[in-house]
């Protein structure tokens, strides 16, 4: 049987090893891919690091994948070998994690890419993109329940939404697809460093994640905006991105928060109503979103991430996990190429 290298958790916390794993056979509707470029995401150390989602060992992290597609399971339709595609890892068994150099990819959630796009680049979207779609448009409380842009393009046009910690790759994701829901007013909390990145992304306003709640709310007045009945919390702190959130939104407004599971009380929720998620909820409508992905990027409705590549492939994967872990990384996507592991 033929092998490839993977970077697994051998056991349940115990740290990544480099290892040699069989490369894995595709079934129905799904497609075998070589991977060419994985992008890493905060969920990937806490996965090790808190024994979270992954129950079978050795186990294979890695969810935002771009490569080429070298095999077609039973049923698969619109995919040729040599395709160009990006996808997210299913979160289930290590065959479909990008943390080695062949990889299962679901058929049906899985997007075509041009020539003109990267595979690194286009690694930095599959995790963003869906975990930013299903909080915006899956229904509540995995999401706001807002109607589709692939349906119902524009249906948001003339409305305000507040997205926190919208520099972040979930962030700058809810900003673009907010962008072609047509919502008129996207107000971003960042840092205002990144201010001018997250303009020429469509949003209108960018402010200081800094300011007081007090001050959030005197900023916003000064706007003159309709009230913000939507708000996205991408970063998933309680005390900060979540109650920023809060203070932005009208008394009736909806705020959806990466944190799973959170559960927020206090004198000044009023009735805005709080719901959380987590990217594992695979709505069937996620198969809506991935075919129009393809043509989202063709039209630069949708842009890759800034990003930097890890040397040594597979091998660089550690040392970037442990500069996430430390928040040493801000508005950029670390990158790794497998094929490069030595």
């Amino acid at each position: 049987m033929a092998t490839q290298k993977a970077l697994v958790i051998p056991e349940q916390f115990k740290p990544f090893t480099l290892a040699s794993l069989p490369i894995p056979s595709p079934g129905k509707q799904e497609i075998l891919v070589k991977v060419k470029a994985v992008a890493l995401n905060p969920a990937d150390w806490k996965i090790q690091k808190f024994g979270a989602i992954l129950t079978t060992f050795p186990a294979v992290s890695g969810h935002s994948i771009a490569g080429e597609v070298v095999s077609l399971g039973e049923g698969v339709e619109g995919f040729a070998i040599g395709d160009r595609v990006i996808f997210t890892s299913e979160f289930t068994d290590k065959e479909y994690g990008g943390f080695q150099q062949y990889a299962l990819a679901n058929a049906l959630t899985t997007a075509k890419i041009s020539a003109s796009i990267s595979y690194d680049e286009a690694s930095t979207l599959p995790t963003a993109v869906s975990t930013a779609y299903v909080g915006l448009y899956d229904d509540i409380p995995r999401g706001l329940a807002l109607k589709s842009f692939v349906t119902s393009p524009g249906a948001y046009k003339g409305q305000a939404i507040f997205i926190a910690g919208a520099a972040g790759s979930v962030g700058q994701a809810a900003i673009q697809l907010a962008r072609v829901s047509g919502f008129t007013y996207i107000i971003a909390s960042s840092s205002l460093k990144h201010a001018p990145y997250l303009e020429s992304l469509g949003a209108t306003h960018v402010l200081d994640r800094s300011l007081s709640l007090s001050e959030l709310k005197a900023s916003l007045a000064s706007l003159s905006l309709p009230p913000i009945e939507y708000a996205f919390d991408s970063i998933g702190d309680i005390e900060t991105s979540l109650r920023s959130s809060l203070a932005a939104l009208t008394p009736t407004g909806k705020v959806i928060s990466v944190a799973a599971g959170v559960e927020y009380k206090g004198d000044d929720l009023g009735q805005k109503s709080v719901f959380s998620f987590t990217v594992l909820n695979k709505p069937e409508h996620m198969k809506t979103l991935w075919p129009a992905v393809t043509s989202l990027l063709e039209t630069k409705a949708l842009v890759p991430q800034r990003f930097e590549i890890l040397p040594g492939g597979l091998e660089g994967i550690v040392d970037g996990l442990g500069r996430l872990e430390k928040g040493e990384v801000s508005g950029v996507k670390l990158v790794a190429r497998p094929e490069e592991t030595a």
